[in-house]
């Protein structure tokens, strides 16, 4: 188990292990909500949370400017959407930014926040990668934990579950 702290210890800087703890605790409990409340794919019997139809449904009574945490959020993701590792030339790379201006606003900043949880759970983004701005990496994982706040509210079943 010491072995698994030193790892740690090394991948994650100490000021950041709360915040991305958090983030994979409230993203994983928000996931599970969904699809407790019956936000729900089931390709070939295959489970997952439908966030898009969670966002579709809501998208409507969402309002960033609900508080000034949520409208940062929503700012930032807006102007500074999170890049999805893709292969370019044969190696890994960064897809460029992409400004999201078409859909429901809801759908896209959900989808912000996966690409977020899919940068850091497959080892994408945080925090030994090389990156050129290594704080927004905290950004991303702030704002993201903002708006699936402002979400829960949303839906009242779906925040049954989450608590």
């Amino acid at each position: 188990m010491k072995d698994v702290a030193n790892q740690v210890a090394q991948l994650v800087p100490e000021e950041h292990r709360a915040l991305l703890f958090s983030f994979f605790l409230v993203f994983s409990r928000f996931e599970y909500a969904l699809k407790r409340a019956g936000f729900v794919n089931a390709p070939g019997g295959r489970v997952s949370a439908n966030w898009d139809a969670f966002a579709s449904k809501h998208n409507a009574s969402f309002d960033p400017a609900n508080s000034e945490e949520l409208q940062q959020a929503f700012n930032y993701f807006k102007k500074n959407p999170p890049r999805k590792q893709i292969i370019d030339g044969g190696a890994l790379a960064w897809s460029p930014p992409t400004a999201h201006s078409k859909g429901p606003m809801l759908t896209l900043l959900l989808g912000c926040i996966r690409i977020v949880r899919n940068n850091l759970f497959h080892g994408g983004k945080f925090p030994l990668a090389p990156v050129q701005e290594p704080a927004r990496n905290p950004l991303l994982l702030h704002h993201a934990l903002v708006i699936i706040y402002a979400c829960l509210p949303l839906d009242a079943e779906v925040n049954a579950y989450f608590s």
